[in-house]
């Protein structure tokens, strides 16, 4: 759930995933915005069975599993654990782990959009995307990856970004 990455200066950066948004670029359909690229499911983002360990408690260990069929059916099973010695009885347990499972069962839609260079992005921001010709509403999408293309010959800058196509929603 976080995200790390080193600058050109050698300065490291460490946040938590979908908490940083870029607000000085963007990429917009008649300004900026050149190509959008097919979506596709992500699959490795998927977790449909969810171990949680919690604390020990009179020596048992609290611990809970959630799991969806369905998804394992569709996308095979897709683990994810979390150890939380915070987590003190099965009731805190169930709810993490139910929670976890709700977010990420089912495969996000990953795509690329490209725009004009963007000067300013950092790995793991989200980005200001508005494409509705490809149905991408104006919002933040969370950018997991990007590219520069530099082409001093032919005249060609631009960047292309990796987003899920869901708009990230961080809950207060």
């Amino acid at each position: 759930g976080f995200d790390f990455y080193v600058d050109s200066a050698l300065d490291a950066h460490f946040y938590e995933s979908g908490t940083v948004s870029n607000t000085t670029d963007a990429i917009v359909h008649e300004i900026n915005l050149i190509e959008v690229s097919d979506f596709a499911d992500d699959l490795a983002q998927v977790k449909n069975r969810v171990i949680v360990y919690g604390a020990a408690q009179s020596g048992t260990q609290v611990i809970y599993t959630a799991e969806d069929t369905v998804s394992q059916s569709t996308n095979f099973i897709r683990e994810e654990i979390v150890k939380d010695d915070n987590i003190l009885n099965y009731e805190q347990a169930k709810a993490v782990a139910d929670a976890k499972l709700a977010s990420f069962k089912n495969p996000p839609k990953v795509g690329e959009v490209t725009g004009y260079l963007l000067a300013t992005i950092q790995p793991g921001e989200k980005l200001r995307v508005s494409s509705p010709a490809d149905n991408l509403p104006p919002a933040y999408y969370l950018a997991s990856n990007y590219e520069d293309e530099i082409d001093m010959v032919n005249g060609k800058f631009q960047t292309t970004v990796s987003i899920n196509k869901n708009p990230t929603v961080i809950a207060d």
